[in-house]
């Protein structure tokens, strides 16, 4: 990972417009000097190792970040698990997988994501996107531009599953 060529006011203006669904409140993106980091990848390890802010409870049913029982999902976990997604996320899942495999190229995949503590990488928009890509099977070409910025609820309410929780020594991740 390098500093990306962007600041942390050019990864808003690209990145939070009206399009991306996780609810990141810019207000609280902190010292814009934090900067951005840029990741490329050509692995599709890497791709499914990415985090997304979708989530399922222990049974595997599709839940909202603020359920009590609600697990997280990196992508490849998501990929995984396709069949129990509601109905419209597995038609633009499926749809997605077979404009894929139909490429004759590696799929190109720009994802906004906010840099962890732990060096993980969460994912803000393009979620949709990178499952079907690493579900397909195809070859990716992933750039990622991952925000740092201070990691709390009040800037990203998806965050309570990444904070450390009281009492752990740098929490559960």
């Amino acid at each position: 990972m390098r500093k990306a060529p962007i600041d942390t006011s050019q990864f808003i203006r690209l990145f939070l417009g009206r399009h991306v669904r996780a609810q990141l409140s810019p207000d609280l993106l902190g010292d814009p000097e934090r900067g951005v980091e840029e990741r490329f990848s050509t692995s599709r390890d890497v791709l499914g190792d990415l985090l997304t802010v979708w989530y399922a409870t222990a049974s595997g049913h599709q839940t909202e970040w603020n359920h009590p029982e609600a697990v997280t999902h990196t992508v490849r976990q998501a990929s995984d698990v396709l069949k129990r997604w509601d109905r419209e996320r597995r038609d633009t899942l499926d749809r997605l997988v077979r404009c894929f495999r139909a490429q004759d190229e590696p799929v190109q995949l720009v994802l906004p994501a906010l840099a962890l503590d732990d060096g993980r990488a969460l994912i803000l928009d393009g979620t949709h996107r990178a499952v079907a890509a690493y579900h397909a099977g195809v070859p990716v070409t992933a750039l990622v531009y991952a925000l740092r910025a201070p990691l709390s609820a009040r800037m990203l309410p998806d965050l309570t599953h990444h904070l450390p929780r009281p009492g752990t020594p740098g929490g559960t991740l």
